[in-house]
């Protein structure tokens, strides 16, 4: 039997959401970093939600959709420095593309990160409005968020682990970026969830967690390649033909490389079949 959940949700929330808090306008670390500590806070947020009811009406699910818009207003912003990262990474691997290209590059990866940091984050007060938010958010926490039952957290365990194993189904999921990246959602839900409850029933949850943790990393590494190599396509950067095929080339190698250590990992994860899943989580709840 899970113990004492109700109190450390709370406690969970009100941490993620002064990290927000701090993040949302911290003067001492890039907004690069700062935007990356707030979007994952808000996936943390989102997934602990589910094992929320709200005292008064829709609270929990406008809470999660406005969390949900925050993160995509700073999605592109996000992933322009992801991709700077990217580069770096495909620079050290010798590309066959002259050097000059590759600083010119940079330089145009770093002037659209430039410009979506002014564009989305500065003229909007971005910063300003997410903190702004997440205070009213918790100060009224208390009495807005009612903790569910375990009945009802044990469904939501059992959904999170039944919706990623019906993508994961999908035969042509290797060959399609979005679907991967729709499963890392999916699962990053599930990890979330079962960091949450390691420390209520660490011989079940923990290994699940650490398990799920790796995947996610994995197949967000997978997601970072993709966006990368569909950014790099566009006219502005200046590459022709046979370079952007050459760094296509590359990309494609790095996800080949990145698959074969992920897919045996989601094999075992989902030799498991959804109803074996929800066998021990109701032995445990």
């Amino acid at each position: 039997m899970v113990q004492g959940i109700g109190h450390r949700l709370l406690l969970a929330l009100q941490k993620q959401t002064s990290r927000v808090i701090y993040f949302s306008e911290a003067k001492n670390i890039s907004l690069n970093t700062a935007v990356h500590e707030v979007r994952k806070s808000f996936k943390r947020i989102r997934a602990l939600l589910l094992f929320c009811q709200s005292s008064e009406g829709e609270y929990v699910y406008s809470i999660s959709q406005q969390l949900s818009e925050f993160g995509k207003n700073i999605s592109a912003f996000r992933n322009s420095w992801v991709n700077i990262l990217v580069l770096d990474r495909i620079s050290q691997i010798n590309p066959h593309i002259p050097e000059r290209k590759m600083k010119l590059l940079k330089e145009r990866f770093m002037e659209r990160n430039r410009q979506l940091q002014q564009q989305d984050i500065v003229d909007k007060k971005t910063g300003t409005t997410i903190r702004k938010f997440m205070e009213e958010f918790e100060v009224g926490m208390p009495a807005n968020l009612k903790v569910a039952g375990e009945q009802f957290v044990k469904e939501q365990l059992n959904l999170s682990f039944q919706s990623s194993y019906e993508i994961f189904q999908d035969e042509n999921i290797w060959n399609e970026a979005e679907k991967l990246h729709e499963l890392r959602k999916k699962l990053k839900t599930l990890y979330y969830q079962t960091s949450f409850l390691k420390f209520s029933h660490a011989k079940f949850f923990k290994p699940k967690s650490d398990q799920l943790d790796i995947i996610t990393e994995q197949l967000g590494e997978d997601h970072d390649l993709y966006v990368f190599l569909d950014e790099i396509k566009k006219t502005e950067y200046g590459l022709n033909f046979t370079e952007i095929s050459i760094v296509e080339n590359k990309i494609n190698h790095l996800r080949v490389l990145n698959s074969n250590k992920c897919r045996p990992r989601l094999r075992q994860l989902f030799s498991e079949s959804p109803e074996s899943f929800a066998q021990k989580i109701t032995a445990i709840f």
